[in-house]
């Protein structure tokens, strides 16, 4: 076989993407475009420093040769709300590549449901031949506006698990909690800052960390019992959540939530909303963690309660479960998945 030719085309390129970027270039030997919108990104990750991918910004993409002369095997484009991506999308399929639309959003709402995909619908049209998403809420919605029947793909988004790794089985002296994210009010951080604080006079010897920023830095500030830190690498990540036991993603909306994966993986016990889309794979109710209601503060305390009066030795356990749940969805079979549509 020769040479695969892949292009993906993003707003934003992703730490956990280039995970199965590797595998994709190792493996399976693909040459590989990646373009990015810097002006859209919303995370400080800087892409581009790997060797195994050609780095563009769209604005080099659109001006090079590249995208008038080349055919490629395979165009992935994030979503489908940039008209220059759709158009190059159109054009690539009609030459006979296989062009695969990526996305997280679901909707379960039956009349927003019904105008989401009206809309999807007339924009997607004749562009994709697959479609790839992150789990079964995501395939779901695909099949509801896939008028073509075209084949839908999953295990999209994985976290990077050979970066993300239990450092030990033993939760001996790690009671605290831990958010990791951006520090806004979607993310619900506000209700577990708030919640915590008003626990802590009752459970002393735990502590919540939190890392991340965002337009509520000013308002989620340290205080008795609670650590804030901003945005790291990924070795300073590593070292300080080794200290921790539980992972909260207290959302009010999350699609997916790429975090909650990398989190199992480390071996944590998950507490998240009932609005993050990957708990449907990596969360088993009482078995590794617990869900609560979204956007409701007596929810969130009650299950903090029950979580942080449990023994640690039991709170063990629960994230060995969480490690054997997080295998998955890993970087070699989500390279896997996309691969299959060229046997």
């Amino acid at each position: 076989m020769n040479q695969l030719k892949l292009l993906f085309l993003c707003d934003e390129i992703m730490s956990y993407f280039e995970s199965v970027i590797h595998i994709l270039a190792t493996k399976y030997q693909a040459q590989i475009i990646m373009v990015e919108q810097p002006e859209r990104k919303r995370t400080s990750y800087i892409a581009g420093k790997k060797s195994e991918y050609t780095y563009l910004t769209k604005k080099q993409f659109f001006s090079s040769s590249i995208h008038h002369e080349q055919i490629f095997d395979l165009v992935f484009v994030a979503g489908w709300f940039d008209l220059s991506y759709l158009d190059f999308a159109k054009k690539q399929k009609a030459k006979g590549s296989k062009v695969i639309c990526g996305f997280d959003t679901f909707e379960t709402n039956p009349l927003m449901l019904l105008i989401k995909s009206i809309a999807v619908k007339f924009k997607i049209n004749n562009c994709f031949t697959h479609f790839w998403v992150p789990g079964k809420p995501q395939a779901d919605f695909a099949n509801y506006i896939n008028s073509k029947n075209l084949p839908v793909l999953q295990n999209l988004y994985t976290a990077d698990t050979n970066l993300f790794k239990p450092n030990t089985y033993d939760f001996k002296d790690r009671k605290r909690l831990l958010f990791v994210g951006r520090l806004e009010k979607i993310k619900g951080i506000d209700l577990l800052y708030n919640s915590f604080k008003e626990l802590y006079k009752n459970f002393q010897d735990w502590e919540l960390i939190i890392i991340g920023s965002g337009s509520l830095s000013n308002i989620i500030l340290p205080c008795p019992g609670v650590k804030c830190y901003p945005f790291m690498s990924s070795s300073e990540l590593n070292e300080l959540t080794n200290q921790c036991s539980v992972f909260v993603l207290p959302s009010r909306k999350e699609p997916w939530g790429i975090v909650l994966h990398e989190f199992a993986a480390k071996g944590f016990v998950l507490i998240c909303s009932d609005k993050v889309g990957s708990s449907s794979v990596f969360l088993n109710q009482n078995e590794n963690g617990f869900k609560f209601k979204h956007n409701n503060a007596k929810s969130i305390s009650d299950i903090l309660t029950m979580v942080m009066q449990k023994p640690l030795s039991e709170l063990t356990l629960m994230g060995q479960k969480s490690y054997e749940l997080s295998k998955r969805i890993s970087p070699e079979n989500s390279a896997e998945t996309l691969m299959k549509i060229f046997s």
